[in-house]
């Protein structure tokens, strides 16, 4: 009885409020580079070359952490659709919500070149220095 109820209750709900949509996720700046584009950082005996003529060159580079950062921003857009019923009340579809966040892939490479550890990560407002610095302090421990 109770694995019934819950779906339709859920169903109620929103039928009752309306739908939040998620219209997706896009670029807006920079260069998002797909799983299968950096698949080669994680072999042995990547470089820091190597990346550099995969990639391009970086958004940012520490020579003093060696780390190479490239970065994009993208938006997603949420939109809120209420239920017919609530046009009478004047309420109507909203204006798309969107919320934008910085992204960055950093690369860290050794003495020698080699590429040592890579990650893509939400970087917020955050200075590429310091997301640089954060990161690497993370890879120390």
């Amino acid at each position: 009885m109770r694995a019934v109820a819950i779906p339709i209750i859920c169903l109620a709900v929103i039928a009752l409020s309306g739908c939040l949509i998620p219209e997706g996720r896009q670029v807006v700046s920079g260069q998002k580079y797909s799983g299968d584009a950096i698949a080669f950082l994680g072999l042995p005996g990547a470089t820091r070359q190597e990346t550099l003529d995969t990639l391009g060159l970086p958004s940012w580079e520490s020579q003093k952490l060696k780390v190479l950062l490239y970065l994009w921003e993208s938006s997603q857009k949420w939109l809120f659709v209420p239920p017919d019923t609530w046009a009478d009340a004047g309420i109507h579809e909203s204006q798309p919500e969107i919320r934008e966040q910085r992204w960055a892939l950093m690369v860290a490479y050794d003495e020698t070149g080699k590429v040592r550890a890579h990650i893509v990560r939400c970087i917020g407002k955050d200075s590429l220095e310091n997301a640089c610095v954060n990161w690497s302090k993370d890879l120390k421990k």
